[in-house]
């Protein structure tokens, strides 16, 4: 993946609306198939499915929380360029898949295990028999968050995991707000 950049040109940002409307959307709106898998415990989810034909391996895409995998197409389409497969889940309790409420602004889940064996599920019966080469997630956020514990669960079961701003706190021997203050200290003196 590091010559991600020589094969794909960034979206230009001064017409980024534009280019998004003219040049990523239909690209996409071509590739993309939507589909439903059943979890285990039996909630309809949602993903959406770039499978490209000899590609270089596929990325599954996790969105942040409040998200969905719509939020993600400019990288899906980065991904997608530069010859990869791509697999964008629509977490439980985001965009199309199943959702406890009833209130489609709030989102209830039992556990945080759940999000990882519903990832478990999904690559091992949706993206796992369709892939040619290695298996990656790339992640933002709460999805950052849920790949972590996914690779706690099942460590080998993908080659590579990209974490964007990961929804943690890390433990800094200290309570929080302590080490809070002792950065913002150091900070100050350089």
């Amino acid at each position: 993946m590091l010559d991600f950049l020589n094969i794909v040109q960034p979206v230009d940002e001064e017409n980024y609306s534009y280019a998004m409307k003219t040049q990523v959307e239909p690209y996409l709106a071509k590739r993309r198939r939507d589909g439903h898998f059943i979890s285990a415990d039996g909630k309809k989810l949602h993903y959406e499915d770039y499978e490209k034909l000899l590609s270089r391996g596929s990325i599954v895409v996790l969105h942040g929380f409040c998200e969905s995998a719509e939020k993600f197409r400019e990288m899906t389409y980065y991904f997608r360029k530069a010859g990869f497969s791509v697999f964008a889940l629509d977490m439980r309790g985001h965009g199309l898949s199943y959702q406890q409420s009833q209130k489609q602004e709030r989102v209830e889940i039992d556990s945080f295990d759940t999000y990882a064996e519903d990832l478990n599920f999904f690559i091992q019966t949706v993206v796992k028999p369709v892939t040619v080469g290695k298996t990656f997630i790339y992640s933002h956020s709460l999805g950052s968050t849920v790949s972590l514990l996914y690779l706690m669960k099942y460590p080998y079961a993908v080659d590579k995991v990209v974490l964007s701003s990961p929804m943690i706190c890390g433990n800094m021997g200290m309570p929080v707000a302590v080490a809070g203050m002792a950065a913002k200290m150091l900070c100050a003196f350089g």
